[in-house]
């Protein structure tokens, strides 16, 4: 029976690097695993990589876009209390993915599948707001965005960017996108494949050890928007509602994932040593390190067996 390969890149900022740097070492091990897949997805900065792969960038020019003074510049001049406006411009990171991919590219010229998620928040002319899938799959009116336009959306994260067209991170919905990947190539109109046939790869951007250690039972809007310094223990997040629904939906994703495809799922998702922030590039060593020490042998077999 004919596999249909896809692979996945979760959302989480910074943390990008360490998808990168893991996806290479994959691609040094296993030389064939871009070319015999299918179908590429991401979520936030998961979907730069999705794009990249899906216009046909190599590993090796992905992970020089992750560079340390590339996210420095996406990650400069913050406000330091994003409560009445977003903590960073988002400038400096359209800038960097006008450079990476050509202006007009749009989704509909890759030479890949692929699949980025976002989330529309409405406006005046809609009448709610709803997920948003951009992908190139073969429907009249698909793959009309840029690859630009789809990264910047996708990578709109509450509290961290402005929206952008009305749209925001997919992350909200489905920071790991294995499931929303599965739903679309199952899809009659769409991929229009069996389940049966489907083998998936989930690249992670490092598994962190979060809680909540705090009495929740009378925290209100204040709390479980921003929870301060001063008042954080240890493992506990700056921003505990955005975490939670984050972090929660890779969780939850993972565990879909597996009961749909069984050994035919596996997820590469190092333990990160201390928790990193969505936009902590002093943490840039550490990812990278921990990616370059992460064992990759029961994701090689993983391809050697049901990849292949």
């Amino acid at each position: 029976m004919a596999r249909y390969r896809i692979l996945t890149f979760d959302g989480g900022g910074v943390r990008g690097v360490l998808s990168a740097v893991l996806l290479t070492r994959l691609c040094n091990e296993f030389p064939e695993l871009i070319r015999t897949t299918h179908l590429v997805a991401g979520t936030s900065v998961g979907s730069f990589l999705a794009l990249g792969l899906g216009s046909g960038k190599t590993p090796s020019e992905i992970l020089q876009m992750f560079s340390k003074r590339n996210l420095m510049s996406v990650f400069s001049n913050p406000n330091r209390i994003p409560i009445l406006r977003p903590r960073y411009s988002n400038a400096s990171l359209k800038k960097l993915l006008t450079s990476f991919f050509t202006p007009n590219l749009r989704l509909k010229d890759f030479s890949k599948r692929t699949i980025v998620t976002a989330f529309d928040v409405g406006g005046p002319m809609q009448a709610s707001w709803k997920p948003v899938f951009f992908h190139n799959f073969p429907l009249p009116e698909a793959g009309g965005a840029t690859a630009v336009d789809a990264a910047m959306a996708s990578a709109a994260a509450p509290i961290y960017f402005p929206s952008y067209n009305q749209l925001i991170d997919g992350g909200v919905f489905a920071n790991s996108p294995s499931v929303a990947a599965i739903a679309l190539a199952v899809d009659r109109l769409l991929g229009n494949q069996s389940l049966d046939n489907l083998v998936l790869l989930s690249i992670g951007t490092g598994c962190e050890e979060l809680r909540i250690t705090q009495d929740t039972s009378e925290w209100g809007f204040g709390q479980w928007s921003y929870n301060s310094p001063e008042k954080q223990r240890s493992k506990e997040p700056q921003f505990p509602l955005l975490s939670v629904m984050l972090n929660g939906s890779v969780e939850a994703d993972s565990l879909y994932s597996q009961c749909l495809l069984g050994n035919r799922y596996h997820r590469l998702n190092p333990m990160l040593s201390e928790n990193v922030a969505l936009d902590d590039v002093k943490a840039y060593d550490l990812l990278v390190e921990t990616a370059l020490s992460a064992n990759l042998q029961p994701t090689i077999q993983f391809l050697r067996h049901e990849w292949c």
